[in-house]
């Protein structure tokens, strides 16, 4: 199937121009609506790579706009103090931005924490680690974005895509329409539900996944060999694996993953 890049040459214009997080929301359900679309049949590796990448680099623009429009405001207070006044300070004061608790997307970074995402909105996960992160499985948002994840156990749930890039050393539960995991390494991957029963790697190593689902790795698109960047772990390991993580807490979160580790050897 081709790509209509009209819809995703406009889709990048709007998204470039914009300045309102309502309507930010909207161009993101365009793009998930868009995104949902697109049938992979028959479309060879090739094209499913640059299809990819066209996707992606769509939900990275919007991702930075969201983050761009979530930063707090900062306002001088005073007339301008010349340099040469060092001893003389101009203030900052923090403006509360009101409009985030309304709309657009809920944005996290993480550090030692656990926590529970009960969210409706668009979830971005900016950074995390030594983390233990979970989102509402009965109230899911409606996709997720995460990325920069180090030493975390996530647990998440999405009525659409989970995108996730640049992760180590971590446990990824995942529950959603779609999944597509971009450098990921060393990390064990368990899948409750994707779509078709099949995720989407693409320069990762050292992933360790459950059985029943079928893996497209852009970096070994052939099935006539056996992929050298992960493996499947088998459903008794599986079993111990899901029990550990079960009652993690963040002190013990490194030690519990790398027992994990040694469940799948």
């Amino acid at each position: 199937m081709a790509v209509d890049t009209t819809v995703t040459n406009d889709l990048r214009k709007e998204i470039v121009k914009c300045n309102d997080k309502q309507q930010l929301v909207n161009l993101r359900q365009q793009l998930d609506t868009f995104e949902q679309s697109i049938d992979m049949t028959g479309v060879t590796t090739f094209e499913q790579k640059r299809i990819k990448q066209l996707i992606d680099g769509l939900y990275k623009i919007l991702d930075n706009k969201q983050i761009q429009l979530s930063m707090n405001r900062f306002e001088f207070i005073g007339d301008p103090i010349p340099p040469r006044h060092s001893k003389n300070q101009i203030k900052l004061i923090e403006k509360q931005d009101l409009a985030e608790t309304n709309s657009g997307s809920a944005v996290f970074e993480l550090l030692n924490e656990s926590i529970d995402i009960s969210e409706t909105r668009y979830v971005l996960i900016t950074s995390s680690t030594n983390s233990i992160i979970s989102t509402d499985k009965l109230s899911p948002p409606p996709s997720i974005h995460m990325r920069n994840t180090t030493d975390s156990i996530c647990t998440l749930t999405s009525k659409g895509a989970i995108f996730i890039h640049n992760v180590r050393n971590s446990i990824l539960v995942l529950s959603c329409h779609q999944a597509r995991l971009h450098n990921i390494h060393n990390s064990i991957i368990i899948v409750d539900k994707v779509k078709n029963n099949r995720i989407i790697i693409e320069d990762c190593s050292g992933l360790v996944i459950n059985q029943q689902i079928e893996v497209d790795d852009f970096n070994h698109p052939t099935k006539e060999s056996i992929n050298p960047h992960y493996k499947v772990i088998d459903q008794d390991s599986l079993n111990h694996i899901t029990q550990r993580i079960s009652n993690c807490s963040v002190e013990d979160l490194r030690v519990i993953i790398g027992k994990c580790f040694e469940l799948t050897q």
